[in-house]
């Protein structure tokens, strides 16, 4: 329902459990140091009302990070006492760095601690200890960093640290002293509130949020939680310059309107792309998305435009803009098309009888309209028809404006953004499957006579697909692709965790579920033993000190882990069928089976594998990682220029869900079926609808459902200048896809000429993992940030300058020249090179120009 920070529930648990004592309003500073993240937030709470003022902190600093220095300090102490490397030994490491914790949280209590390993590595005993002192002198930066996170917050939220009424503690790192000395000397010795537990008071507090945003629930404290914007948001103007509308941590929900002009006269349309970020240069941000503005009145530049942006209560911003739909939608979608089939055929067949019906009432009234005689009769039951048509209508769900809801980073735009990031070129994404079959294709060709179908069975940690391709000679053809982005190795990691977890349990009657430290060393045996399990008939798994000082050690059965994982098995196969019932190919037809991906080895997958292709032998051959990496690498020579040696082949691609546009009774017409090869161009007649329609909306969809409103809208446009006549004129809906897959839809009235298009490509958000490092790069890059503003606003006023000039001389018929000269050395700046000169260059010419015009500017008002 909403997500909410650690530090802001645990201050809604704080000012529950406090605030029966307070008056008036407070200032809140949560200071929230866990094992692996640091955060911090400032909240003032006054009655029920929990306004968040300002958030900061770090997502890579945490406890694991004091233990690392203190892990260092002692490997460096065993090398230099026995002359042994231990850093590669990652068993001798790991109880070394559990003894650390241990130490770590000693020293929260104690002034020194002791750490004491028997054989901790080839039989050699290891005993030391570290002093306080010493620990706060390991991390001592580490300390200052916190600090100055927490002058950060308060910087943001404008307050003065002697403004801050309570210090709340949070976190088991927190409880570290000389963090707690540093805190409090910055707060001139003001008491810390160590009374909370972190994981208590953060769960009450979520459960506190959830109950307020549901329905049915008793006694719910009244609270209001006001929570800020992590990031500023904003639009790209003139020069790439980013326009902030809503500030970085301005409090949800928000509605703000920003300013947007025209840049050139008569300007009729004006693209606008919508960024967040904290950069100066829009292009250094991360584009949300874009929409254009059009229908502008002619008028010169500069014609006021007005973007409103408005974030609901969970963080959702709404702006108009182009939809895609996620990879991970794709077969949410295609899965739901199936359990509503029923639904649909039955909405199908009542929206065929109305139209039939109204068809039929449309024929009725024009006869009529010709003949003299008067039957109440017909009229009576053309007025009873045109009741339920009425009311058919009104149940119509119209959609007004054409928005996007930014909510969750997209797969495949979040790779564009992770290529970008590393300093790449992304010029094309292909999955892993296509990329393997690009390896395994070329590798086998030469064997190859005339048409091969190919199937790649692509089962990985997380992810499961399979594509099925057919290669003739230079052509890689897509022809069907399915798969499940929430199947993987992992799934049977869980469940071998699970057993063996039943099997601690049922042996010791302790529970260690609720351990992240036992249930992290029982995982990674477990997937040491799923490995095992591929090349023999049973595993050991054998672990010291899991849970409470004892010891575990079992074992499983090859047996025994399918039958834990069987479902799992048969949904690949279910996959595998559906994949060829996509592409309309008999099992049969296939010649090839490709294995891909570290899960592929499992026997069981393998065997019903081999079962579902009635024994046909399966592909084993290819290494997995460098045969997607080596697909990928000749797609990207194949797009670029100047590589020698390059494969001489094609990859066609397919659409992974059905592209169409809304009929009458909110039908989905399909254009662009699902899993048709790419780039493709189709076209579909339609007709009007209405006597003297001039204008026809066009809203395209993707999706596998009946009813339109049930897929994904893309987008929508209006079509006008139709001229006026009976229903039923004819236009003409075009679909094209690219190569990279970005659709363009155009409708046109082929008897007037008039057209309007509409172009729907990849956008999304990036994941919030990148927000703390996209603060921490504004940072980085202020002084060039300002630099680049600068500039760009001495070259818009330089520009602006030049504009009004040109203007004023269109009535002036003598006396041009020295002005005309000055001009043109003007636009040689801004138009040829203008990256090349400096924020003085314009400002000097601008001054030039005003030493010329301003003497002229007399004559010019006479």
């Amino acid at each position: 329902m909403r997500l909410i920070n650690e530090p802001t529930a645990a201050a809604i648990a704080y000012g529950l459990d406090k605030k029966a004592d307070w008056v008036g309003e407070r200032n809140v500073l949560i200071f929230d140091l866990g094992g692996g993240t640091f955060d911090v937030t400032l909240l003032t709470i006054n009655d029920k009302l929990f306004e968040v003022k300002a958030a900061c902190g770090n997502t890579h600093l945490g406890g694991e990070d004091f233990d690392d220095r203190m892990l260092k300090y002692f490997l460096e102490e065993f090398e230099k006492k026995n002359k042994v490397d231990i850093s590669g030994d990652s068993r001798a490491l790991r109880r070394l760095r559990n003894e650390c914790e241990r130490a770590k949280r000693t020293l929260s209590s104690s002034i020194d601690a002791f750490i004491d390993i028997d054989g901790l590595f080839k039989s050699i005993d290891f005993s030391s200890s570290i002093t306080r002192a010493r620990f706060e002198e390991l991390n001592k930066d580490l300390f200052e960093a916190c600090i100055q996170t927490v002058k950060e917050c308060l910087t943001i939220a404008d307050i003065d640290k002697s403004c801050i009424d309570d210090v709340v503690l949070v976190g088991g790192s927190s409880r570290i002293p000389k963090v707690q000395k540093l805190l409090q000397e910055f707060f001139q010795g003001k008491s810390l509130c160590k009374g909370l537990n972190p994981d208590e008071d953060v769960a009450y507090g979520a459960a506190v949020q959830a109950a307020l945003l549901s329905e049915g629930f008793k006694n719910v404290p009244n609270v209001v939680l006001h929570d800020v914007t992590p990031l500023s948001l904003g639009v790209d103007t003139k020069d790439d310059v980013m326009s902030i509308v809503i500030p970085r941590n301005s409090s949800v929900p928000i509605k703000k309107k920003g300013a947007y002009v025209t840049s050139e006269d008569n300007q009729s349309c004006a693209d606008v792309l919508v960024y967040e970020g904290e950069r100066a240069r829009a292009y250094d941000s991360n584009l949300l998305g874009r929409f254009v503005l059009s229908g502008i009145p002619p008028a010169p530049r500069g014609h006021d435009i007005m973007i409103c942006f408005n974030i609901e209560e969970d963080g959702i911003l709404n702006v108009s803009a182009e939809e895609e739909t996620t990879a991970k939608e794709i077969a949410r979608l295609v899965q739901e098309a199936k359990n509503y089939e029923a639904e649909d055929t039955e909405f199908l067949e009542k929206v065929r009888a109305m139209d039939d019906l109204d068809d039929y009432v449309y024929k009725m009234r024009k006869t009529l309209e010709h003949t003299e005689k008067d039957s109440k009769k017909i009229n009576d039951a053309i007025a009873k028809a045109m009741g339920l048509l009425d009311n058919r209508d009104k149940q119509k769900h119209g959609i007004d404006v054409f928005k996007k809801n930014l909510k969750q980073l997209k797969q495949r735009k979040a790779t564009r953004d992770a290529g970008a990031i590393a300093g790449l070129n992304v010029m094309r994404i292909i999955n892993e499957p296509t990329a393997a079959a690009i390896a395994y294709g070329l590798d086998k060709r030469s064997n190859c006579v005339g048409e091969r179908n190919i199937f790649v069975f692509d089962f990985g940690g997380g992810t499961f697909d399979v594509s099925l391709l057919t290669i003739k000679d230079k052509v890689f053809e897509m022809k069907a692709t399915a798969g499940n982005t929430h199947l993987g190795g992992e799934d049977f990691d869980n469940r071998m965790l699970n057993y063996f977890m039943q099997k601690f349990n049922k042996k010791n009657n302790l529970d260690i579920s609720g351990n992240s430290r036992a249930l992290r060393r029982l995982r990674n045996a477990c997937e040491r033993a799923k490995r095992v399990l591929s090349y023999n008939v049973d595993a050991f798994i054998e672990i010291d000190c899991l849970f409470q000082g004892l010891d575990f050690c079992s074992s499983i059965t090859r047996t025994r882990f399918e039958e834990l994982n069987m479902d799992l098995f048969r949904e690949c196969i279910d996959t595998v069928n559906k994949c060829l019932t996509d592409a309309n190919m008999d099992r049969n037809c296939v010649d090839d089976v490709v294995l891909v991906g570290g899960s592929s080895r499992i026997p069981k997958v393998q065997q019903l594998l081999q079962e579902f292709f009635n024994g046909k032998d399966l592909c084993r051959s290819i290494n997995p990682d460098e045969a997607v990496a080596f697909g990928a690498a000749v797609q990207a020579a194949l797009l670029s220029e100047g590589f020698k040696k390059v494969p001489n082949l094609v990859l066609h691609d397919v659409t992974p869900l059905s592209l169409g546009i809304l009929t009458k009774g909110d039908l989905m017409h399909v254009v662009i079926p699902r899993n048709t090869t790419i780039p493709v161009k189709k076209k579909q007649g339609c007709h009007t609808s209405e006597d003297n329609q001039t204008v026809v909306k066009i809203d395209v969809f993707e999706g596998e459902r009946t009813r339109a409103i049930d897929n994904n809208l893309l987008g929508w446009f209006n079509l006008s200048g139709i001229p006026k006549g009976p229903r039923g004129h004819p236009l003409m809906i075009t679909f094209e896809i690219d190569s990279d897959g970005i659709l363009n839809v155009t409708a046109a009235d082929e008897t007037t000429g008039n057209s309007n298009d509409i172009t729907i490509s990849n956008t999304g958000r990036m994941s919030q993992k990148e927000i703390a490092r996209l603060i921490q790069e504004a940072k980085d890059y202020e002084a060039e940030d300002k630099k680049f503003l600068e500039k760009a606003r001495a070259r818009n006023d330089l520009d602006d300058y030049v504009y009004k000039i040109e203007k004023a001389l269109k009535g002036m018929a003598k006396g041009k020249g020295i002005i005309t000269d000055a001009i043109i050395k003007a636009k040689s700046l801004l138009y040829g090179g203008r990256d090349q000169h400096e924020k003085d260059v314009f400002e000097k010419n601008r001054k030039e120009l005003e030493i010329v015009f301003e003497p002229m500017m007399p004559r010019l008002e006479n």
